[in-house]
């Protein structure tokens, strides 16, 4: 451990302890948020407002049109090197994007949930439309804000505000209807994550406002404008293929098994991405080093850091997935009775989860080392696995085949990755 936070020095080191704490905390409160809502919901309600938060999330990290990894890695440069003109140039034209995909998507969405006639697609209310939209423009340029604080070297503070408000905001908003004995049903979860979606962006506001003397407001550089679209093209693209593919299984439960089954699954989902979380601190963490050290052809340094950061984490979160492994019946009654029949799924899931650990943020890796297409490549072949085989095997297994799958494609995508990163670079992307 000592090695590992020499290495990478001591501003690094107390920003992952930071991590760790805020990570960790928001992780409480998520689990603690979906098991009020998987406690007080029926498996239905709880699989349809699953399926609702999948799809704002999806839509909302499509809003800033891959600009939000683009600001993370340029403006990380930008602003060291004090290059005011392309900072405020490049936040210029990612707002400028971001609006224009706002304005296109209303008459869209308005179109599929609202005046869509198929029968083959659900209705919906009018008020659940003006839901979706507000929740996928909140999410979205929190989304950006985030990354902007990031790379304003904030990266603790945009974590623990992105990350602790919005499930914090949740279980007060619970608790309040729990001793007030209000009865949470699904209309009501949709309210409470809208509400709860607008405090986190306006928090987002306000931090990034009270930090905004830092920047030089009055220059403008343009002139790499169309790199910077045609960069964005290629992150977006990778974002998009990211976002479907991590909530691809939800959507395809939704339309194949009942109800009950697919909130079953969600829990299964939620609870076995605990094991793996320390990756998203890891790579938060230090993504920006990565661009740094390989930029400076510091490979071996490069080799050390992901080595021990990638081992160290593993050995501390490891025995959590374990335990979801060996204790995860309990968990699941604990929750609610009929989530118990989910246990199976519960173990492939969690071995899954195991994998991606035991490999590391090797995707962040290789978005910060600018070979997004390659990413891309890697992530559109996975996506169209994963749902080949989740349709292949959900009519025989059910909840266990879109387990099935989702291991299946850990392995392919992990394994591709690190075979490229090892022929492209030399290094070696896992824990041992």
């Amino acid at each position: 451990m000592k090695n590992f936070l020499s290495l990478i020095h001591n501003q690094l080191a107390q920003r992952t302890i930071s991590l760790f704490i805020f990570q960790g905390l928001a992780i409480f409160l998520g689990i603690l948020s979906n098991f009020l809502f998987a406690k007080t919901l029926t498996p239905g309600e709880f699989g349809s407002y699953s399926y609702f938060v999948s799809v704002i999330l999806v839509a909302g990290s499509c809003l800033p049109f891959g600009f939000d990894t683009l600001v993370l890695r340029e403006c990380s440069i930008f602003i060291p090197l004090k290059k005011w003109g392309s900072f405020n140039a490049l936040l210029k034209l990612a707002y400028f994007v971001s609006i224009i995909i706002v304005v296109a998507a209303i008459p869209v969405v308005y179109y599929v949930f609202y005046q869509n006639h198929d029968r083959n697609i659900e209705k919906l209310p009018f008020w659940h439309f003006v839901i979706y939209i507000l929740s996928f423009v909140f999410v979205g340029f929190a989304i950006l804000r985030q990354h902007l604080i990031q790379a304003m070297e904030f990266v603790s503070e945009s974590q623990f505000i992105f990350n602790v408000t919005r499930p914090l905001v949740i279980v007060i908003v619970l608790f309040i209807y729990w001793i007030n004995a209000v009865t949470v049903n699904f209309e009501n979860a949709l309210f409470i994550f809208l509400l709860a979606t607008v405090i986190t962006f306006f928090m987002m506001e306000w931090f990034f406002f009270s930090k905004r003397e830092m920047v030089n407001n009055n220059q403008f550089d343009e002139s790499n404008t169309k790199k910077w679209l045609v960069t964005a093209m290629f992150l977006f693209l990778y974002d998009l293929v990211g976002n479907i593919g991590n909530n691809l299984d939800i959507f395809i439960a939704k339309q194949y098994l009942t109800e009950s089954d697919t909130g079953i699954y969600v829990v299964c989902r939620k609870l076995s991405l605990l094991a793996a979380f320390g990756i998203n601190i890891t790579g938060i963490a230090i993504r920006t080093k990565f661009a740094t050290l390989y930029q400076a052809n510091k490979l071996l340094e490069v080799q050390k850091l992901i080595t021990l950061s990638t081992r160290i984490v593993f050995l501390l979160f490891a025995p959590l997935g374990l335990g979801l492994i060996f204790f995860g019946k309990e968990v699941l009654i604990f929750i609610r009775f009929e989530y118990v029949f989910g246990y199976e799924a519960l173990i492939i899931l969690c071995i899954a989860e195991l994998l991606n650990l035991f490999f590391g943020p090797s995707t962040i890796f290789l978005l910060m080392i600018s070979h997004e297409k390659q990413a891309n490549v890697i992530s559109i072949l996975n996506l169209i696995v994963q749902g080949i085989l989740i349709y292949l095997l959900i009519p025989y297994y059910g909840v266990l085949g879109i387990a099935y799958a989702i291991l299946a494609c850990t392995i392919f995508k992990n394994l591709t990755i690190y075979l490229y990163i090892r022929l492209k670079t030399g290094i070696r992307f896992a824990a041992f």
